[in-house]
């Protein structure tokens, strides 16, 4: 089966509202409908709380299902089973209302029996006979457990709480541990908040349908906000972290738990997530029609199973194309909005592949201790590393979703490039983008992926060492045609050489470029560098220069064909996106949807390389820094995306106070925090711990007066070349005498320690659960730490019998909580830089002796 076929535009049409109207209202017996769940307050859950507890008369079944955790560890579920009484599930015995609760409960004790040991047994009759007759009443082809049923099985621990992890519990259990309760229930949490993704699908097919553009953008919107809960909070709880509150320890998960929805009758289908009801309300809207994988397959066979309501609802929103209006509206800024949606789910970096890496993770282990096949019926021995076999099939899926639409960058200007310190010379620049009218959406502590172009200089160079012009037809390989389609928006088949340059990987040499050119050429002096691991020294042209003085015909490498070894396009990838923190809270005035700025911190990057072999010294630049701070025309439009990291946001609660930790560009998504926290009335206390050389290194020292002076920020700052203090009185910064000193200096202050330490503690310790943010090099992190560190251990009880051992628990109990969040950047470092001297260079060889993997 290769193309999704329920999607006739000639069948009647039924708007989706006035499905959700239908379900809503047709909620006999307390809401629970055997034709689903489906409103706009709770998507595909229920309104109201899942039945408990059968009628007496089927008691006899909830009894079983309670005592399975100890039958399955005592061995003895089908000693008791066999002994069940056959009873009715038909509608003259059993009402409508107790169906959902009962083909929970039958399907448990099902597979328990099922699954509980390794000799394989036919289900007995008192459980086959009654479990398919509910099944039928739901509407299903044969018995079977199904995803819906798996989202009735909760309750809540406190009544007026949400529908989250943390707040809920099975009914029904087969093991009983954590690992169960956590996994289920994460996916339980994201369809308890589908009623805004059920509701904005509704609003945006009626927008269609009206052509009301602005409506649309609101609801992609919602759309966005939906898919970055459930990529960044529900998933996020099934964390293998053991000292997190929701821990799943794999491998509890693969012995004890996983196995347990696999089929255990026949017809019956696996749980698989892109069988979820949400799952399946996405690839509607985002029209997939491409499933030629199995496990493609399997997602279009658990759809049969699917719920009426569901499966009505879905059918309505696949009549309607978002994506033809999105392409005949003409307007940038939707397109835009959809494109971020779009890549909000289906991106690498969205909940597609937010989820691959979950399962990738959880599937190795498992596999390695014994697993054979996943519950979708995936097979493979651990020899064959049956996991990545897995990995490259969901990845497989994912790009199945991208047929005939790839989400492509967004388009930005420059507005402003200025020094962001009171040195003019300062290598640190505000950068403001021009963001209005694109449809780029962001908030504080997300990332900005630039695209950059290679400057004119260094395309002339490269053309001259290529003895070229540059308007030569350069033929593209499909990496390259991907590439470009997400950069312009087009895959060209040829660009002239001159337009490859400027988008290709040139600066610096990188080495396997440097080693696919040495094998083709021999060059003495190519290998002479490259044996001395200077390959970034040099830039492209540099080594086309040394092939060509020892008479090798650089001219072959732009006229070779795509598939020749020689081709350029095969040799040189092309440039990726540079990530920088977007240093700016989103303002989205009145009237708008998006903002119409963006402002980044940019370190530009200059360095003097090197003498390599007969080559002398010369400056060099940083590629994107360079392209950011310097280029030639400031109206060109500027590729870019936006790329959410996972654990890097500011605290749900406002109240909770944060402590940032900043060395030198560092600042860049702290001046954003700050934005948001000076203008939420409730926000708590904001302390900026920054480390720069001297008072002339401070960025945005304007906006820091101002915090300060209003009560919105706390500032300490450490000077490593000047023995100075910084204090502030009567509106400005007055340096007095003090000490050189880094950031982690600072935090042995006295008179902050214990402020410091109320802030480190969590709540449930009596503290105030404060949440720390580190951005900046590895070594500036290190060293903040080990600062922190030096905190806790000064105010643990001293009764603590190691304490060296308590502080790491501590930490590592931060971590867990998420109220220690890292941005650690690795910016390019030649070896000619400072910051690399003293540094020891190893051998993949000698890594290798000294692994004992």
């Amino acid at each position: 089966m290769n193309h999704f076929n329920a999607t006739d535009k000639n069948q009647e049409f039924i708007p989706a509202a006035d499905i959700i109207a239908e379900a809503e209202a047709n909620r006999p017996n307390f809401g629970h409908s055997p034709l689903g769940f489906l409103s706009r307050s709770w998507g595909f859950l229920p309104i109201n709380l899942p039945v408990e507890a059968l009628p007496a008369s089927h008691r006899a079944w909830d009894e079983a299902a309670a005592q399975l955790p100890a039958l399955m560890a005592g061995r003895r579920v089908r000693a008791v089973i066999d002994d069940l009484p056959l009873l009715s599930g038909g509608e003259d015995d059993l009402d409508d209302v107790y169906l959902w609760r009962a083909t929970l409960v039958l399907g448990y004790i099902a597979h328990a029996y099922g699954h509980s040991a390794v000799e394989p047994a036919a289900l007995p009759h008192s459980l086959v006979k009654p479990w398919g007759e509910v099944n039928r009443r739901l509407g299903r082809p044969h018995p079977g457990i199904t995803l819906p049923d798996y989202c009735y099985n909760w309750s809540l621990r406190d009544a007026q709480g949400p529908r989250s992890v943390e707040n809920m519990d099975l009914m029904v259990a087969w093991c009983g541990n954590e690992e169960e309760r956590i996994f289920l229930l994460s996916t339980t949490e994201m369809h308890s908040r589908s009623g805004p993704l059920v509701d904005a699908s509704a609003n945006l097919q009626t927008a269609i349908r009206q052509q009301d553009i602005d409506q649309a953008k609101t609801e992609l919107l919602r759309l966005q906000d939906y898919l970055r809960a459930i990529t960044f909070t529900s998933l996020l709880k099934i964390d293998p972290n053991p000292y997190s509150e929701t821990a799943v320890d794999p491998l509890i998960w693969s012995k004890a738990f996983a196995n347990f929805t696999a089929p255990v009758i026949e017809h019956e289908r696996g749980l698989v997530s892109s069988g979820t009801s949400v799952i399946q309300l996405l690839d509607a809207l985002f029209e997939r029609h491409v499933y030629k994988t199995e496990i493609a397959h399997e997602t279009l066979l658990q759809a049969a199973w699917s719920p009426t309501y569901t499966k009505r609802f879905l059918a309505s929103i696949r009549q309607v194309s978002l994506l033809d209006f999105v392409n005949s509206a003409g307007d940038q800024e939707l397109a835009g909005i959809y494109n971020t949606a779009l890549d909000a789910y289906v991106g690498k970096r969205g909940f597609l592949g937010a989820h691959r890496l979950k399962v990738y993770g959880f599937m190795e282990l498992g596999f390695k201790v014994g697993r054979t096949q996943t519950n979708s019926g995936f097979t493979g021995p651990t020899e064959a590393r049956a996991w990545e076999q897995l990995d490259d099939a969901l990845e497989e899926t994912r790009r199945e979703r991208l047929a005939n639409k790839t989400p492509g960058s967004l388009s930005v200007k420059r507005e402003m490039v200025v020094p962001a310190t009171a040195d003019p010379n300062s290598p640190i620049h505000q950068v403001v983008l021009n963001t209005a009218g694109q449809g780029l959406q962001y908030i504080a502590g997300d990332r900005l992926g630039i695209f950059p172009q290679n400057s004119p200089e260094l395309i002339q160079k490269t053309l001259q060492a290529l003895q070229a012009q540059g308007d030569e037809p350069i033929r593209l390989t499909s990496v390259w045609r991907e590439a470009l389609q997400v950069i312009i928006h087009d895959a060209p088949k040829t660009v002239p050489l001159k337009t490859f340059l400027a988008y290709a990987k040139i600066r610096p040499l990188i080495r396997p470029v440097g080693k696919a050119l040495l094998s083709l050429s021999r060059s003495k002096r190519l290998y002479a560098l490259l044996e001395q691991r200077q390959e970034d020294q040099v830039e492209l042209w540099d080594a086309f220069e040394m092939l060509a003085a020892e008479n090798y015909d650089v001219k072959r490498f732009w006229k070779a064909a795509p598939w020749e070894a020689e081709s350029i396009a095969r040799l040189v990838p092309p440039e990726h996106f540079r990530v920088y923190s977007i240093s700016s809270a989103p303002k989205v005035a009145a009237g708008d949807h998006t903002p119409k700025e963006l402002h980044l911190t940019v370190g530009r990057l200059t360095f003097k390389s090197q003498p390599t072999g007969e080559r002398e010294a010369m400056p060099r630049q940083g590629t994107a820094s360079g392209y950011l701070v310097q280029g030639e025309d400031p109206a060109a439009p500027i590729p870019v995306r936006n790329f959410r990291p996972s654990r890097f946001n500011l605290p749900d609660d406002p109240e909770r106070p944060i402590v940032m930790f900043a060395g030198g560009t560092g600042i860049s998504p702290f001046r954003g925090f700050v934005q948001q926290r000076a203008a939420e009335a409730n926000a708590g206390p904001n302390w900026l711990f920054l480390g720069v050389r001297t008072l002339a290194d401070v960025p945005y020292q304007a906006e820091l007066k101002a915090w300060v002076g209003q009560g919105d920020l706390k500032l300490r700052v450490a000077f490593s070349r000047e023995a100075q203090r910084l204090t502030f009185d009567r509106g400005d910064f007055v340096l007095t005498p003090g000490s050189k000193g880094y950031v982690d200096h600072l935090l042995d202050d006295e008179a902050d320690a214990p402020t410091l330490w109320r802030y480190l503690q969590s709540r449930q310790d009596g503290g105030l659960g404060g949440y720390f943010y580190v951005c900046g090099q590895a070594n500036f992190a290190h060293t903040v730490i080990e600062g922190l560190k030096r905190v806790i251990a000064r105010y643990l009880p001293a009764s603590t019998p190691d304490n060296a051992e308590a502080v790491n628990h501590f930490f590592r109990q931060m971590v867990a909580q998420g109220r220690l969040m890292l941005d650690v950047f690795t910016t390019f470092a030649p070896s000619a830089a400072a910051s690399v001297h003293g540094f020891t260079r190893f051998d993949a060889s000698e890594l290798i002796n000294h692994n004992s993997h």
